[in-house]
Formats: C-alpha cells, sequence, structure tokens
C-alpha cells in the first residue's frame, strides 16, 4: 500500500474518530468511558494495520 493513501485515511477518517471518541468520554458513565476505550483500541489497531501494510512503524 502507497504510504500516502495509508496516511490519508488514517489522518482523514481514523483520527477523527478516535478524538471524537476521546471527547465522548467526558461525563460519560462508566460502561460507556468502557466501550468507548474499546473503539479507540480498535481504531489505534486498524491505523497500525494501514501503517505496517505501507512500511511504516506502528504508533
Amino acid at each position: 500500500m502507497d504510504k500516502g493513501v495509508a496516511n490519508t485515511i488514517i489522518n482523514t477518517w481514523i483520527k477523527p474518530e478516535w478524538k471524537h471518541a476521546e471527547e465522548s468520554k467526558v461525563g460519560a458513565s462508566e460502561n460507556t468511558v468502557k466501550a468507548l476505550v474499546e473503539q479507540q483500541k480498535y481504531y489505534n489497531w486498524l491505523a497500525n494495520q494501514l501503517r505496517k501494510a505501507s512500511g511504516q512503524p506502528e504508533e
């Protein structure tokens, strides 16, 4: 995969969703926070899969 394509996907779709999940934690119930943390873990995993596919180091 092209590095630029991977970074575009990460920066355009994955990072904003991760940030939205982070912002949604404020004032949320404990169960909701747990679910949001799991979503963030998935977003991180997905971004790292794109990085690996494009020859970039994981973050």
